[in-house]
């Protein structure tokens, strides 16, 4: 039988593909002379009967464009020249690192490009101005992504998209588009497209009339994450197809439409995080086939019966979060007709007794119920039993759950336990666990069975681990070599004692170490080095001793080393730290002078507070190290220091977030009681602040 190979005109333009991109990592390494058969290459797909290329995928996940992995391809995209390929009609090079892309200039684009039906370039580093110069001759288009391309230039994308009379799949997400011509009737989109996908992008009006007279028989609309306003329009029942509509995170008012019931084939609606109101309509419970519902996040209220749900037997995803005026009235042996797979009813009130219908509930994968007023659990074993089968995320914190947990692995990739009243020792957690969330209990003993139980076979996924103001003791034990994931950990405000474990310094991967407030002592003699991603570092209120580190990570833009026994100068490196923005010594016995470049670091916010205890250190922002410490306790002890406190604390607070929050006035300074009772109070605010932040940029 002959043997197909590919056709040598096609390979030559591959190579020069080749030649034009930026491969750092040799992901086209078998792009090479010595396999010349370019059918063979990684990537490139051919017909079997004639050896012409029709497929060019070298997409990788969005995650790893997200995290700028070794996979991603860069440089320029020579869309002119890929489209020489007279037989391609598939074409992703989505998730990789290409920086610009050329245009077709219309007097030069192959005759041939109308075979193209399949382009995906989204998730790339380029934007884009031209849509219509480069788009007219892709007529046979059937599928178009640019998700995340920057298209902020571009004023008539729509006109762009009327020009590809056969599409009928268009994602354009996070793309910075804000003309959506929210006053024409009428736009010639493709009569095939079934898809639309205008998510997070700027769009500031009302629902566009143009999207209800569409003559397409769309099924999927996105619309989310737009800023979208006014009440949802009754002419939205002219998409009669329409299985999936997500209106969610926009400006919508008024009360969710009763007529939304007649949207007989919808299987996901989405109108969470709106400004909706009133009651969630009866006519709603005739959507048999839904399968995702989610209207959380608005200001809805009434009463929820089993009649609600009567006729979900479709239903996977249920989404009622924050919606604080809705109450259930469900009888307590009620069996849904659903099985769920993820269940989201944060700040609503379930308690005070934990719902016995969830135990029916065989398939769930996500259960959060955080902050909804549960206290009483009937059958602790059930409970126990029923989470450690789920497992992909539990969130039960900020209830007022109590008792000891029994001893049971718990197996979600995400656990969140906070804020509840839980006693005893630290449960068993598996290895498939990411996120473990248990502060703001009173957990005791010992973390070594919940980091180096044999459960977990040496396999350490954990990423984040916050395990803040409890009352576990003890020393931390030196199993963390395997933890390399890690990037985020709290232990502060427990009662540890002893020094760090060697191993710690193993964990490469922290942005953000947190072990204020314990009893540990020894010198801090990590290279700090080593925490080549460190952002946040707290070691307040511990007993550390010996110098400052002299190896500052630059990604550091938090250092909290207070209320220790540190000794020695202040580093002058430390002003070698462009992020850095809090930096707090107060109380240790560091001496000399102030590094010069400290008082003149322009992101620095921190100021003569971070330096105060220190009585042989001088330098700006202290003008002197002990006389005016002296001169202003003796003003306060003229004064009412309770009153002097509070007045501090509220000018503080009052002066505003960037600054009034870092200063307060110098009787805080002086009085090393009242700093660390102010400074516990900081701690945590800046401790929840920044990790906050951290997590919400990370996700995006």
């Amino acid at each position: 039988m002959q043997v197909i190979r590919c056709n040598e005109k096609d390979r030559c333009v591959l190579s020069t593909f080749k030649a034009g991109v930026e491969d750092p990592y040799n992901r086209l390494s078998s792009w090479s002379n010595e396999e010349d058969d370019c059918c063979a290459w990684i990537g490139v797909h051919c017909d079997n009967l004639t050896g012409r290329v029709t497929m060019l995928d070298l997409h990788n996940d969005p995650q790893d464009y997200l995290e700028h992995t070794k996979l991603l391809v860069g440089g320029e995209i020579s869309l002119s020249n890929l489209l020489q390929l007279e037989f391609l009609n598939y074409l992703d090079l989505s998730s990789n690192n290409f920086r610009a892309i050329s245009i077709i200039p219309p007097s030069k684009s192959p005759p041939n490009i109308s075979k193209l039906e399949h382009l995906d370039l989204s998730y790339n580093s380029f934007g884009m101005d031209n849509l219509h110069n480069w788009l007219s001759p892709l007529s046979s288009l059937k599928y178009l992504n640019l998700r995340r391309i920057d298209l902020s230039n571009e004023t008539n994308w729509l006109h762009s998209m009327a020009m590809l009379p056969s599409l009928s799949e268009l994602y354009l997400t996070l793309c910075g588009l804000s003309n959506i011509n929210p006053s024409l009737n009428y736009v010639n989109l493709s009569s095939s497209l079934v898809t639309l996908d205008l998510s997070y992008n700027n769009f500031k009006s009302e629902l566009p009339n143009w999207l209800f007279n569409l003559t397409s028989p769309i099924s999927y609309l996105d619309l989310s994450g737009n800023s979208f306003y006014g009440q949802i329009p009754i002419s939205l029942l002219r998409l009669q197809n329409l299985q999936s509509l997500n209106l969610g995170f926009n400006k919508l008012n008024g009360s969710i439409p009763y007529w939304l019931g007649q949207h007989e084939h919808l299987q996901h609606l989405d109108l969470s995080y709106n400004l909706l109101s009133g009651s969630i309509p009866s006519t709603l419970a005739n959507l048999s086939s839904l399968t995702d519902l989610a209207v959380g996040g608005n200001s809805l209220v009434g009463v929820l019966s089993e009649a609600n749900f009567s006729k979900f037997s479709n239903l996977e995803a249920l989404n009622l979060d924050y919606s604080t005026g809705l109450e259930f009235d469900l009888d307590s042996n009620w069996i849904p007709p659903f099985q769920l797979h993820k269940l989201s009813l944060r700040n609503i009130s379930l308690g005070p007794n934990f719902p016995t219908w969830l135990y029916t509930q065989k398939s769930l994968d996500s259960l959060l119920i955080s902050s909804s007023g549960i206290s009483s659990i009937d059958d602790e074993d059930m409970f126990w039993s029923f989470l450690a089968k789920i497992n992909g995320e539990v969130d039960i914190s900020r209830n007022s759950i109590s008792g000891d947990i029994p001893k049971i692995t718990l197996n979600s990739s995400y656990i969140d336990l906070s804020y509840n009243d839980f006693t005893g020792d630290l449960p068993h957690i598996s290895s498939n666990v990411i996120h473990f969330g248990a502060s703001h209990n009173s957990f005791s003993g010992s973390i070594f069975s919940l980091l180096c139980h044999p459960v977990r076979n040496g396999k350490n996924d954990i990423q984040h681990l916050e395990l803040s103001n409890n009352l576990l003791t003890g020393e931390l034990p030196d199993c963390w070599a395997n933890w390399k994931r890690m990037d985020y950990l709290n232990l502060g405000n427990n009662k540890l004692t002893g020094e760090l474990p060697p191993s710690m310094v193993t964990l490469s991967s922290l942005n953000v170490l947190v072990l204020r407030n314990n009893s540990f002592f020894g010198n801090f003699s990590f290279n700090l080095s080593s925490f080549s991603n460190l952002e946040f570092l707290n070691l307040a209120e511990n007993k550390f001793s010996g110098s400052l580190p002299n190896t500052l990570q630059q990604s550091l833009a938090v250092i909290q080393l207070r209320s220790n026994q540190f000794t020695g100068r202040i580093p002058p490196n430390i002003c070698n730290l462009p992020n850095l923005m809090i930096l707090d010594l107060a109380d240790n016995m560091l001496f000399g002078s102030i590094p010069r470049c400290v008082y003149n670091m322009t992101a620095l916010v921190s100021g003569a507070m971070s330096f105060v205890g220190n009585p042989e250190l001088c330098g700006a922002p202290l003008n002197n190290c002990t006389e005016p410490e002296k001169q202003n306790q003796k003003q306060l002890e003229e004064g009412d220091e309770d009153d002097i406190f509070l007045k501090s604390l509220y000018l503080g607070m009052g002066v505003g977030f960037a600054v009034g929050f870092w200063v307060v006035c110098g009787s805080i300074f002086c009085i090393r009681a009242w700093r660390h009772r102010f400074f516990q109070w900081f701690d945590d605010a800046v401790d929840g602040v920044y990790v906050a932040m951290a997590l919400k940029f990370k996700s995006c």
